[in-house]
């Protein structure tokens, strides 16, 4: 009679399934945050989006005055840059340690408003404005 005992092979089976189920939970991490890092940079895009098409209309209203567009959006002025600093929640910041800042720049009649986030080399979002003054 043969006597040989199956615990061997069990335990085989069950390394391999926990190895398995390892591997599989490693995958699935590794794509919720993908996921989550890909939701966070949809937000951002978003908001930069609206907040310079604010400063867009807030530039086109007040016919391509910079001085007025700073006043109107509460921003710091300097020559013919309008500066603006968010934090990470897109709410209006002081300029230190903001996480994103928006400048409306003018260049041949037009004002080029770039959004950019603290630390990043590359813009995330760039449009150009231009104001058509309105008759009296």
């Amino acid at each position: 009679m043969n006597c040989r005992s199956k615990t061997g092979l069990f335990l085989i089976e069950l390394l391999m399934m926990i190895l398995l189920f390892s591997f599989s939970a490693a995958v699935c991490l590794r794509i919720f945050a993908s996921a989550k890092s890909a939701s966070s940079f949809s937000r951002d895009l978003t908001a930069a989006t609206m907040n310079a098409q604010s400063a867009a209309e807030c530039y086109k209203a007040f016919d391509g005055d910079m001085e007025r567009t700073a006043k109107g959006l509460s921003g710091k002025y300097n020559g013919d840059t309008v500066t603006l600093y968010y934090d990470e929640k897109w709410e209006r910041a002081p300029g230190d340690g903001s996480a994103f800042t928006m400048t409306l720049t003018k260049r041949d009649g037009c004002a080029v408003i770039d959004v950019e986030q603290s630390g990043k080399p590359e813009l995330l979002f760039s449009i150009t404005v231009k104001a058509v003054a309105h008759g009296d």
